[in-house]
């Protein structure tokens, strides 16, 4: 009777026991599953804000891309060909774009985030781009590469008449090519990137003489005393089968006073009568 009852009281210690470590495991494991967090060694704090329970895993790092054209170490880049930077992943910041003097490159944005440059490149020179982009993270980088343009067979040169000083009222503007400018493509090229600047100002147009001039001319004659200013910037352009401008030009005039003569073609010149005189004496 008495091991049978020491083992009756034995069997509900056993089970009373099993059910506290029943329940404390069950609270371990309630915790475990708030917190969002794995168990904590013992020895550090287990004090964390709220919110670092619910953070999501930060991604890597992730740079911008950027679509570059010309592309790094390019050679034998034709000068009017487009010269772009465009981010396919993140933002483009700032673009610079320099010859090998330092001298900028012009250039600008467009709504769809593409940079363009406004102007021609040169032939046989070396162009470095440096740019800035964030990237979807935030990550900034800056990047650079180079390019080189081709170099001409033939340097198409020109020159300015006049090319300053002081001139007439009826003095029109020249721009006079050493070779032909073969088509009219090019022509119109030329056109776009020669102007005249008056002051005060005055009514004119561009029209060409031939294949190697290209003049300028006031709807009438000239105010005495006006100030011209000429501009030509016409390197990058092409006038021929690798023929290339490399230069630009300029010049500046001052129109003198008026002093026009008339002639009547259809008239027949004659002669005008000698004047008779005699004095007499007293």
């Amino acid at each position: 009777m008495v091991r049978s009852r020491r083992g009756r009281v034995w069997t509900v210690a056993s089970v009373a026991a099993g059910f506290l470590l029943l329940a404390f495991l069950g609270n371990a494991a309630a915790g475990s599953i708030l917190s969002g967090s794995p168990k904590t060694p013992v020895g550090q704090d287990n004090h964390q804000p709220s919110s670092t329970a619910k953070a999501t895993p930060r991604r890597a790092g992730t740079a911008a891309v950027l679509n570059v054209s010309p592309a790094d170490l390019a050679v034998d880049v034709l000068p009017n060909s487009p010269v772009t930077v465009r981010a396919s992943c993140g933002t483009l910041g700032a673009v610079r774009l320099v010859d090998a003097t330092g001298d900028p490159v012009r250039g600008q944005g467009s709504p769809d985030g593409t940079w363009a440059t406004t102007e021609l490149l040169h032939p046989f020179a070396v162009y470095t781009f440096t740019l800035t982009a964030t990237g979807p993270d935030g990550t900034a980088t800056t990047t650079r590469s180079t390019f080189s343009t081709l170099t001409p067979k033939v340097s198409a040169t020109y020159t300015l008449i006049p090319s300053g000083g002081t001139v007439g009222v009826g003095m029109p503007v020249i721009v006079r090519f050493d070779s032909a400018v073969s088509t009219r493509v090019q022509k119109a090229e030329v056109e776009k990137r020669v102007t005249v600047t008056t002051v005060p100002a005055q009514l004119g147009a561009w029209g060409w003489l031939d294949d190697r001039q290209l003049m300028w001319r006031p709807r009438s004659y000239w105010l005495p005393g006006t100030k011209v200013t000429v501009s030509t910037v016409l390197h990058g352009l092409q006038t021929g089968d690798s023929k290339w401008v490399t230069d630009d030009g300029g010049a500046s005039l001052t129109v003198g006073p008026s002093m026009v003569s008339s002639v009547d073609g259809p008239t027949p010149l004659r002669s005008a009568p000698m004047a008779r005189s005699s004095a007499r004496s007293r």
